[in-house]
């Protein structure tokens, strides 16, 4: 099966990581004058940064639509112990996944670890910050 983004009206996972692209710009601009800075000081411009911030950034974004599309399929399973066992093969694929994508990119040290892995807490930032801005 090949997954989309198809940007209809109806579509939950996309209009979701669409919601959250404010964040993930301000996330990202932060993380990169981050690394400037830290060049400025180092003397040396260490690329791993950036590319981290990069990869990190797009694992982020595709797992957290992975997340979304597959949380709306099995919400839409009528048989409760098939939409337990989808959910739970959709979690081993992404874990799966997104662990061998990292293992790679720290095997052959393109990435620094900590600008490929804050970008995975950009949705987690994204819905605290919305839920504090709507409490009443």
């Amino acid at each position: 099966m090949i997954i989309t983004m198809k940007t209809e009206k109806n579509n939950l996972p996309f209009r979701e990581l669409y919601a959250m692209r404010l964040t993930f710009l301000i996330g990202v601009s932060a993380l990169g004058l981050i690394g400037l800075i830290y060049s400025a000081f180092a003397k040396t411009i260490d690329f791993r940064i950036f590319t981290g911030i990069f990869f990190g950034a797009v694992i982020s974004g595709v797992n957290f639509y992975l997340l979304a599309y597959s949380t709306e399929k099995t919400l839409k399973r009528k048989n409760a112990v098939k939409a337990r066992a989808s959910a739970g093969v959709w979690f081993g694929v992404r874990f799966l996944g997104m662990a061998g994508i990292y293992a790679i990119l720290f095997a052959f040290d393109l990435v620094n670890i900590f600008t490929a892995l804050l970008p995975l807490f950009f949705p987690k930032i994204h819905y605290t910050v919305t839920i504090l801005k709507n409490k009443p």
